[in-house]
């Protein structure tokens, strides 16, 4: 632990200073008994705490981001949504990028904070995120660069309310949470035989609590949607205690589990009153920046303010032209930024994640809380006053909800935002012309719990990951390395079409992320897909394709399957040569195999410096 002395005096403060654009920091990883909601077991903490401390840099700082595993097993780091230009050795993905981190070891990651916007970092090996091993990262723009606030308000002083609020965001972080570690997680749905798809909360920043509710108020809460399945295929069968849909072949994939090794901690429910996680904003600000982001293993929650609209200016870290909704719904690994006007009675108003998903009925809550004092601006419609002093009684009554527990619109004036109306807010089209179109198809492999991106093969990621061992930027003519159902090499300066393909006869959303550079969403829909390229389905189906405004995103959503097929298409330019992945970001679907490695730029492939030693095991101080 010589390269950062500050480590040995203090691991709990996260370490943070600059030298010029040099941006140092320092992790330790340690597992500890913890409740988040309010039951208590292992946990993984980052500097002592979970989500991790925030890493807050600016556009174009170079990171030194040095981890020191102090877990009883290995572990490595990837930083979400952070490209990696020139910094493939840097992406933290055992047996593609690197060796895993051994039990006591250490790995430096050095990498260019190239984009602004809001990312994370996690862990990449064996779902441990499922145990808390997350935290935010914040890049702030740089001085040049434009933003979309104008088209909120024309007015300067409310420009330089939401320049301010960007500024200085609150981050948001999102998860859900299991009462088993993820190693049991595997376990469970190994010995069940089943697609266990359900959690015991959902926390906001590390806090929640369980709630249980009764039959009635399950079917009170239930989105009409999913109450019409269970009118139809599902009838007959019920949620469990904690909202978890029946293990049923319809839920299955037409497969048979083994209910008997189902423990009752996945189904059952024992209600906990742990404090809700609070985020105090002072209405003189006027307005605020909430930066979400969605750390989840399983669970997509709609999210919404009570009582206050949300315009989403940001997605996956890129400025979008801003939309005014009541809610927007975070799947796995995605990030949006809103801005939040702070214009009602002072009070307190609930912040709600409330799933939308045949999976479960399941609920996560905070708190958006006026602060009382001070002077100067305010809130003037008979509230705050000049000298600060309260006019108006603070809001007593609890705050009006916009959705339901089950995440669906109260009433149909609510918006929910549609993200494919979502534009960028500087558009660069992608190229028309196409190099390579890949066809991936997305389906379980012999097991409910076990999936494919190629139609038959899972991506080995345990007991050892594909390639763990010898990692393919280090080792790209390895047998491994030519794979073809597993790997996927493409030429440098070339543009790369991937349609992914559902089969599934009832799924839901799968949310892919792609590693390095991002992609464009450049179409969707229902059906058979029987077209060899993309051109050839823009001519039999135009309305399902965008190619003048598509979003650069690193996240893309699947239609969910509802009897019929589905697909995706996403469009991108090699840039970045290295070893990188594309995968389904709900952890069971990952550790099932649901992945795909890339070889970007084989004819242009990197020399990987030599302080990261044989296979990204180490050298020189750099990892060991």
């Amino acid at each position: 632990m010589a390269f950062f002395p500050l480590l040995a005096i203090s691991v709990i403060l996260f370490d943070s200073w600059s030298y010029a654009a040099t941006q140092q920091f320092s992790i330790e990883l340690a597992w500890a008994t913890r409740a988040p909601d309010g039951f208590e077991r292992p946990q993984i903490l980052v500097n002592g705490q979970s989500p991790g401390p925030a890493l807050v840099i600016d556009q174009y700082d170079e990171v030194e981001f040095l981890v020191c595993n102090k877990l009883n097993e290995s572990t490595p780091v990837h930083f979400h949504g952070i490209e990696q230009l020139n910094t493939p050795w840097s992406d933290g993905v055992p047996g593609l990028s690197q060796k895993p981190i051994p039990p006591q070891g250490e790995f430096l990651y050095k990498w260019t904070a190239t984009e602004y916007g809001t990312y994370w970092y996690h862990g990449h090996y064996r779902s441990q995120l499922n145990d808390g091993l997350f935290g935010p990262i914040y890049v702030r723009p740089c001085a040049t660069q434009a933003m979309p606030f104008s088209k909120i308000s024309s007015d300067p002083g409310v420009l330089a309310s939401l320049a301010r609020a960007e500024e200085n965001p609150q981050l948001v972080t999102i998860s859900d949470w299991s009462h088993v570690t993820s190693a049991e997680y595997l376990q469970i749905e190994n010995a069940t035989n089943a697609d266990v798809y359900c959690t015991n909360s959902i926390l906001i920043n590390g806090k929640g609590r369980v709630d249980c509710l009764t039959e009635a108020q399950q079917h009170q809460a239930l989105a009409p949607p999913f109450q019409a399945l269970f009118d139809g295929p599902l009838q007959g069968t019920w949620m469990s205690e904690n909202g978890c849909s029946p293990f049923t072949p319809v839920t299955q994939a037409n497969y048979t589990a083994n209910l008997s090794a189902l423990p009752e901690i996945i189904t059952g429910c024992q209600a906990t009153n742990s404090p809700l996680q609070e985020f105090d904003v002072d209405p003189r600000d006027g307005w605020v920046s909430f930066n979400f982001i969605s750390a989840t293993a399983i669970q997509a929650p709609v999210l919404s303010i009570d009582e206050h609209p949300m315009w989403v200016y940001a997605v996956d870290g890129r400025y979008v032209v801003p939309q005014k909704v009541d809610g927007l719904q975070i799947f796995n690994g995605e990030r949006y930024s809103v801005m939040v006007q702070l214009n009602k009675r002072p009070g307190s108003y609930t912040i709600r994640a409330s799933n939308f998903g045949l999976n479960q009925l399941i609920s996560g809550f905070a708190t958006m809380k006026y602060t009382r004092g001070g002077g100067g601006r305010g809130w003037h419609n008979g509230g705050w006053g000049r000298n600060g002093q309260n006019r108006n009684p603070w809001k007593q009554t609890p705050s009006t909800p916009s959705f339901t527990y089950g995440g669906f619109p109260i009433s149909p004036n609510i918006t929910l935002l549609n993200e494919t109306l979502l534009l960028p807010f500087e558009n660069a089209p992608p190229s028309r012309r196409v190099d390579q179109t890949h066809i991936l198809r997305l389906a379980r492999a012999g097991a409910p719990w076990k999936w494919t991106l190629d139609g038959t093969t899972s991506y080995p990621m345990q007991p050892v990951e594909f390639a763990e061992n010898a990692p393919l930027l280090y080792n790209p003519t390895s047998i491994d390395a030519q794979t073809p159902n597993l790997v996927i090499r493409t030429q440098n300066n070339t543009w790369i079409d991937l349609i992914i393909v559902s089969t599934e006869p009832l799924g839901p959303p799968h949310p892919m992320h792609k590693h390095s550079n991002k992609a464009y969403v450049i179409g969707s829909g229902v059906g058979v897909w029987n077209h060899t390229t993309v051109e050839e389905a823009a001519l039999a189906q135009p309305q399902a394709f965008n190619f003048e405004t598509p979003l650069l995103r690193d996240g893309y959503i699947t239609p969910a399957a509802a009897g019929a097929p589905t697909w995706l298409a996403i469009r991108y330019h090699v840039v970045n040569p290295g070893a990188f992945m594309l995968h389904c970001h709900i952890q069971p679907h990952l550790a099932g195999g649901m992945a795909v490695a890339f070889l970007d730029g084989v004819d242009a492939w990197p020399v990987v410096p030599g302080e990261y030693g044989k296979n990204g095991g180490g050298g020189n101080g750099i990892g060991r």
